[in-house]
């Protein structure tokens, strides 16, 4: 009998998800819309919400890449801005 991988591994974290996305990107911005759609968040329908969640993600995030010696950058901090990561030199 063969099991399906999907019915027996746990879905990805959303900062899993998230991470792997700028990780691919890199060294290249990527749309905060973009993050959301690839994360799962329904962020045309609930924008607030979605846009929320993903800063909190990225939050996380934030916390696991200071002991890689990479930073997340942003243009800004609303939906229409974009995140990359960015290798810091000599410290963060």
């Amino acid at each position: 009998m063969s099991v399906s991988p999907s019915k027996t591994l746990p879905e990805p974290s959303r900062e899993a998800v998230i991470y792997k996305a700028l990780s691919d990107a890199y060294p290249v911005a990527v749309s905060a819309k973009s993050l959301m759609e690839i994360s799962g968040l329904a962020w045309r329908s609930e924008p607030v919400l979605s846009f929320h969640m993903l800063c909190i993600s990225l939050a996380k995030i934030r916390v696991g890449l200071s002991r890689q010696r990479f930073r997340l950058d942003r243009t800004g901090s609303t939906p229409e801005d974009s995140y990359w990561l960015h290798k810091c030199v000599g410290g963060v």
